[in-house]
């Protein structure tokens, strides 16, 4: 009951700051022309209702959809922020390709992955595990704490770092951002035992085996 309220409350106040018409047959004409929404205002508005920087909103509608919200993927994702059929259904999107209604259950999806990333960080959200997680599931973030190793995903990551940040992925900026390599791994290795401590380990592994051995005679009753 809760969440439907929200639903309800969030809608009204995005109709509202869209400047949708408020009578029903304007709203249905206004749903129509999805294309031609206003998706800047969209933007602000959901990021207004749920916290999140509007700026961060569109830079992962650019990536997900290109801005177009009757994209449908291979996948079966569909609509500005790309929800598959059962993301949308468990935070009751009715119509994936209506914008709003889309971006209701995008910004209802990363709420919930930025309230789990904190759960799991103990200080505060990550962004990249965020970000992951709303292209590969937070269940591939925690399989492999942090982002997986899947090139799509790495991909979609810096994608959306890159427009959020720098604002154009094909900028000058953008594309000398795009050619830093990750950070190695760190890979522990041992030291190189010094050949004298290995020779000493040699002859004290040498020794107790010959103790162990003349022990083992005597209690036989070898006597040479």
């Amino acid at each position: 009951m809760r969440l439907l309220i929200q639903t309800i409350l969030g809608g009204a106040i995005l109709l509202i700051a869209l400047g949708a018409p408020s009578a029903v047959a304007g709203e249905a004409e206004a749903l129509k022309s999805r294309n031609s929404i206003d998706q800047a205002a969209l933007f602000r508005a959901a990021g207004r209702l749920y916290g999140f920087d509007p700026e961060l909103l569109e830079a992962i509608a650019l990536v997900e959809s290109g801005g177009n919200p009757l994209a449908v993927s291979p996948k079966g994702a569909q609509g500005l922020m790309q929800l598959m059929p059962g993301t949308a259904a468990e935070y009751r999107v009715a119509d994936p390709l209506d914008p709003v209604s889309n971006m209701l259950g995008a910004v209802r999806f990363l709420s919930f992955l930025r309230n789990w990333s904190q759960a799991r960080g103990g200080e505060r959200p990550q962004l990249t595990e965020i970000l992951a997680a709303y292209n590969a599931g937070p269940g591939a973030v925690e399989k492999y704490d942090g982002i997986p190793p899947y090139q799509e995903t790495q991909q979609y990551v810096r994608k959306v770092l890159i427009n959020y940040l720098v604002g154009n992925e094909r900028s000058p900026l953008a594309a000398k951002l795009r050619q830093i390599a990750p950070a190695p791994q760190r890979v522990l290795l041992t030291p190189e035992p010094d050949p004298m401590t290995k020779l000493s380990e040699i002859r004290r592994l040498r020794a107790v085996a010959l103790n162990r051995q003349q022990d083992a005679l005597a209690a036989a009753g070898y006597h040479p």
